[in-house]
């Protein structure tokens, strides 16, 4: 396979892939609608809505992974220890100071 020009390639992963997608997409709801008539149009929603749907997740997905890392700590929240470490506390051995 050539390259025709500097900065085309069609075969390419990721946003050429999904509007490669959106063409036949579009070809198919033609072709319904040219059989079943102006119902078949309906289906042409389904892309804008799917977009939608799927930058909401995204959005929320991200806000909420990011929420944990504003640093702020609850100080009420008691802290976990390890098994091994309230042993060495109940024996009255190493303390383990907390940040």
């Amino acid at each position: 396979m050539e390259l025709k020009r500097a900065g085309e390639d069609l075969d390419a992963k990721g946003l050429t892939e999904w509007m490669w997608d959106i063409v036949y997409w579009t070809w198919g709801v033609i072709t319904l609608a040219a059989i079943f008539g102006k119902w078949a149009w309906y289906l042409a929603i389904v892309v804008p809505v799917y977009s939608a749907w799927l930058a909401w997740t995204t959005f929320s997905g991200a806000r909420s992974g990011l929420a944990g890392m504003s640093g702020s700590k609850d100080e009420s929240a008691p802290a976990v220890q390890s098994k091994r470490q309230a042993k060495m506390e109940k024996r009255g051995g190493q303390k383990m100071q907390y940040r």
